[in-house]
């Protein structure tokens, strides 16, 4: 409940530094974590697919916030005139997508490490 106020009532940005109440932020991000904890414990249980799609991002997380950082940088969302409501699911697509062809390059694939996505 207070990770869904945070998200409704509080404005926030790690990349600027910007905490619009600090103590709801650091409630909502320990609300945050342990809604996550419960959710990755129910998918571990009933999801198996979900599972190792989740223990894949995980692996190749620092390659994606790679990805993320350089769409920072250069936001392709905005040059594509992606709409406000669909930017975070773009942004999570477009750093998947990355990762997913980064692995194909043998150089990037040694680089950052990255492991391959199987779902079988």
């Amino acid at each position: 409940v207070v990770w869904v106020i945070d998200f409704l009532f509080s404005n926030m940005s790690m990349v600027r530094c910007y905490y619009d109440n600090i103590l709801l932020n650091i409630l909502g991000a320990c609300g945050g974590t342990y809604t996550i904890f419960l959710l990755s414990d129910v998918i571990a249980t009933y999801c198996n697919a979900l599972k190792k799609l989740c223990a894949w991002i995980g692996m190749n997380s620092m390659t994606i916030l790679c990805i993320h950082n350089i769409d920072l940088d250069v936001p392709i969302r905005y040059l594509l005139k992606i709409d406000d409501d669909l930017a975070i699911p773009f942004a999570i697509a477009e750093c998947v997508i990355g990762t997913l062809i980064l692995q194909y390059i043998p150089l990037t694939r040694k680089i950052y490490n990255i492991s391959n996505l199987s779902l079988k």
